[in-house]
């Protein structure tokens, strides 16, 4: 009797464990590029070059640090760093030629680690800043973020 309940046990015991650890964050999220919940994107009258020279500026003057930016795919990796009260996030940027004169960005922002509620979603943040720097004024972006 004694050894069914040890078998028993072993396998419970690991179990909960394994839960109390992913439920306080000890696992991080690792797909963190999709992520279609944190996904924002925008159309502008630029050209690609116009809007690629931007988005480093963009990048500094909100704070992040970028990481990686590559020409030929097209797009850039900032990261913001570790806070007290956030883990940090990676912010992944794409830019699109639609034609000579008009440019899609798209703007993918994901939790460093899963558990962390308090971590920043670049997505509109970075999108109004680069309404701004490029001139291009929205009628009212509150109606994006209420759509989304």
């Amino acid at each position: 009797m004694t050894t069914i309940f040890r078998k028993t046990t072993r396998p419970i015991s690991c179990f909960i464990l394994v839960a109390v650890f992913m439920s306080q964050g000890c696992i991080p999220f690792i797909s963190w590029i999709k992520d279609d919940d944190a996904e924002r994107s925008r159309s502008y009258q630029l050209p690609i070059q116009v809007v690629w020279e931007a988005v480093p500026i963009m990048i500094k003057e909100l704070g992040l640090v970028m990481v990686d930016e590559n020409k030929k795919k097209r797009y850039f990796l900032a990261e913001n760093k570790m806070s007290a009260l956030s883990h940090g996030e990676r912010v992944v940027i794409t830019l699109e030629k639609v034609d000579a004169t008009n440019t899609n960005v798209k703007i993918q922002s994901k939790r460093l680690w899963a558990s962390d509620a308090v971590a920043t979603n670049w997505g509109v943040p970075m999108l109004d800043k680069l309404d701004e720097m490029l001139g291009q004024h929205r009628p009212d972006s509150s109606a994006e973020k209420k759509e989304s």
